[in-house]
């Protein structure tokens, strides 16, 4: 969360000319409510079951470049599924460039919303300390702090 999955996605999509899909929009879509109703209302479990059927829903699809949630490889063997897939990329941020990027978006993120500043620095370094060891078995990691579309592709492409 706020390491720039869905801003870069569509610089990525839009650079190698594949369709760009995030996958919060898609749950939207399918839901007929937001991701934020979708959590106040029936909970992160259903939140995240749902979001694996959704991930699951594009595996026929052509090429394309896809954004998740932080969470979506750290359940139901999404990571595993989304390797068998395709390929994965973990943008690396600290968390403090993490905690200054979702100060400003409290308000907008369910598993964040109405949270004070020691809260939201607690709940990052939590949730980083359990999903390391997940988000570092992408196939290839970059830094989101100099994270250039050009450098990106030739990762992908020297494959």
């Amino acid at each position: 969360m706020g390491s720039g999955k869905s801003t870069f996605g569509k610089k990525l999509a839009k650079a190698m000319h594949f369709p760009f899909i995030d996958l919060d929009k898609e749950i939207e879509k399918k839901a007929k409510c937001s991701v934020n109703d979708i959590f106040k209302y029936l909970g992160e479990e259903s939140f995240r079951k749902m979001e694996s059927e959704t991930l699951k829903s594009f595996e026929h699809e052509a090429t394309f470049v896809m954004a998740t949630g932080g969470g979506t490889p750290c359940y139901f063997d999404n990571l595993p599924y989304i390797q068998s897939q395709g390929t994965s990329i973990y943008i690396e941020l600290d968390i403090k460039s993490i905690y200054n990027r979702l100060s400003n978006a409290k308000n907008i993120r369910p598993t964040i919303k109405g949270k004070k500043e020691d809260e939201l620095l607690n709940f990052i370094e939590e949730n980083f300390a359990k999903r390391k060891h997940i988000y570092e078995q992408a196939d290839h990691r970059v830094n989101g702090l100099n994270l250039e579309v050009e450098r990106v592709i030739e990762l992908l492409l020297s494959r």
